[in-house]
């Protein structure tokens, strides 16, 4: 069953598309069937890894590749820029410059690409270079839609490509590729997958013999980004703390291709026996590292919750000045927690106020009566309400101090990352034991959560859904939810499509 859903899962992704703070920026890679070694901040230069088929024969590159993005209103400009070696004698150096116009529809958001200008390509292989072809046209079309979810966004294209290449003899090469890509984009982690096939056509002259062959290639490529925690021990004892968070953003792509090209006779000319290429490329960017700040929480060591506490500490999603592990979460401090786990903006009440008074001469007013706006957990409270990820309890009521329950955190949780829709309609069944116990409002996000791996039940097999939460028992919830962002996303994009 988990299979299944996980399928309903990444079905879902590939029908979506994004645009909130970009962390794994799609098209890192280019479109041109090779892989980077991902996006880093403040970095435009990449390790680039790419395999040339128009010899008849696999010819793996590698080098640099510069990217370099501008964005004027509803125009984005995009220019590649690849500098790529294969040993002593082969190099290839290609530009190439897009033009997207970008449309905004509701929480969607459709990409539109094109070539800019004419790309400018030289490669050579041995003793042949093979220039893009004067006399032919070199055509890109490209469109992806995002979808913005709270926590995360997902997108999907696709693409299609022709290109000939005018080589030695006379000889002319047309390059035919059409690619899909999905992927999703947020702070923890983001992946990136591209299918393309791609067929081959060459026409030439060798000796008095007219040569000609055509060839067919399938590459799949997964790239991936994740800020990954690691607890470091200090050795000398003779220092103020014990030890602290590392978190390291890892950046891996990898590449697989398979290949159908003809074998070559002595002289050079293609037989009609067809030779299949199968390999592997892979990439990893070299990592970026950042020590997070040590809390003081040694009144908890110990404890079973003492990891999860000690991480959302480190990463400032709690901030509390003493935690209190069996004290209940109150539904605003768990709006604020949510908020910070998500990493989503916040507008603070000053800013919020001000802006309100600059553009509509007004004062800001509050969703909720019970939460005015100068509540100390309103900002979040207020995130919450305008992206429907947290709603009221009724008749224009928040009820901040209310105790959170199990099923409310769930419900939140599948709401961030916008998989309502997954569970069964109009609904779902859960395994657990009490699942007559869950509300009607609450029984598919508590499906898809169980499928995907965010709870479980007790021992016996209850879920105890109407249960309050203490603040240990929310500390786990938080830090598996980012652990799944983190960790578990990735991990169905890349063993789905690529085969180890």
């Amino acid at each position: 069953m988990k299979k299944k859903i996980c399928s309903f899962l990444v079905l879902l992704m590939i029908l979506l598309n994004t645009s909130f703070p970009a962390y794994g920026m799609p098209g890192v890679n280019g479109y041109q069937g090779g892989i980077s070694s991902g996006e880093v901040e403040g970095v435009q230069t990449y390790d680039y890894k790419e395999v040339v088929f128009i010899t008849g024969e696999p010819v793996v590159y590698s080098g640099q590749l510069v990217v370099v993005r501008s964005t004027k209103t509803d125009t984005e400009t995009t220019t590649y820029r690849y500098n790529l070696t294969s040993g002593e004698n082969n190099r290839l150096t290609r530009t190439v410059v897009l033009e997207t116009k970008i449309e905004e529809k509701s929480n969607q958001t459709v990409r539109k690409t094109i070539l800019k200008s004419r790309p400018v390509e030289r490669i050579t292989i041995g003793d042949v270079v093979y220039t893009l072809d004067t006399l032919s046209t070199v055509d890109f079309s490209m469109s992806t839609i995002t979808d913005r979810r709270p926590a995360c966004d997902y997108f999907a294209g696709n693409w299609n490509s022709k290109k000939t290449y005018s080589g030695g003899n006379g000889r002319l090469v047309t390059v035919t590729t059409t690619g899909k890509n999905y992927g999703y984009d947020q702070y923890w982690g983001s992946a990136e997958v591209q299918e393309i096939s791609m067929s081959i056509e060459s026409t030439g002259q060798i000796g008095n013999e007219q040569d000609h062959w055509t060839g067919m290639v399938d590459i799949k490529i997964s790239s991936s980004t994740s800020k990954q925690l690691i607890y470091m021990n200090n050795r000398p004892e003779e220092i103020s703390f014990e030890g602290g968070y590392l978190q390291k953003q890892q950046n891996n792509s990898i590449l697989q291709y398979t290949a159908y090209l003809p074998e070559f006779d002595s002289r050079g000319i293609s037989t009609d026996r067809i030779v299949k290429y199968k390999d592997e490329l892979s990439l990893q960017s070299f990592p970026r590292q950042e020590r997070l700040p040590v809390p003081d929480l040694k009144k908890i060591k110990g404890h079973w919750y003492e990891k999860d506490v000690k991480e959302l500490y480190s990463l400032e999603v709690l901030d509390d000045n003493e935690f209190v592990p069996n004290q209940y979460m109150t539904r605003a401090e768990f709006a604020k927690a949510v908020v910070k786990a998500a990493k989503m903006p916040v507008e603070e009440n000053n800013n919020r106020q001000q802006g309100r008074r600059n553009n509509r001469k007004e004062q800001e007013v509050s969703p909720y009566l019970d939460v005015p706006t100068n509540h100390a957990y309103y900002p979040y409270i207020r995130t919450l309400y305008d992206n429907g990820t947290m709603t009221g309890t009724g008749n224009n009521n928040f009820n901040p101090d209310g105790i959170i329950t199990r099923v409310e955190a769930l419900t939140i949780f599948i709401r961030l990352m916008g998989f309502e829709s997954i569970a069964p309609n109009p609904t779902a069944v859960t395994l657990f034991r009490d699942n007559d116990s869950i509300p009607d409002w609450g029984r598919n996000s508590v499906a898809v959560a169980s499928y995907i791996g965010l709870v479980k039940g007790d021992d016996y097999g209850y879920l105890n859904p109407n249960q309050p939460m203490t603040k240990a028992e929310a500390a786990a919830f938080l830090n598996r939810f980012i652990n799944y962002m983190r960790y578990d996303i990735i991990k169905d994009y890349r063993d789905r499509v690529m085969t180890y």
